[in-house]
């Protein structure tokens, strides 16, 4: 796993790399969120107020799914249309 994190001007700051380890994580929450989350920004304040006293989020905006308060997120679809 890596962290990659950028300055404001988008220049390469650092990289770090953790060794990976597979979490399992059983209930989110859908939580509307009103701040810009282009993203993943290293002050988390924002989503620490969207999530209040929950303790994982599925942060959703203009009804679109962008992401979780712990990890990426992936959404499988089989058999559409």
């Amino acid at each position: 796993m890596a962290k990659v994190v950028y300055n404001e001007l988008s220049e390469l700051v650092s990289v770090e790399y953790f060794p990976y380890k597979v979490r399992e994580f059983e209930k989110f929450y859908l939580t509307n969120i009103n701040f810009s989350y282009a993203k993943k920004y290293l002050n988390r304040l924002n989503i620490s107020k969207a999530k209040g006293k929950k303790d994982k989020i599925i942060m959703i905006k203009n009804d679109q799914i962008l992401d979780t308060s712990i990890a990426n997120i992936a959404i499988f679809a089989n058999n559409l249309g």
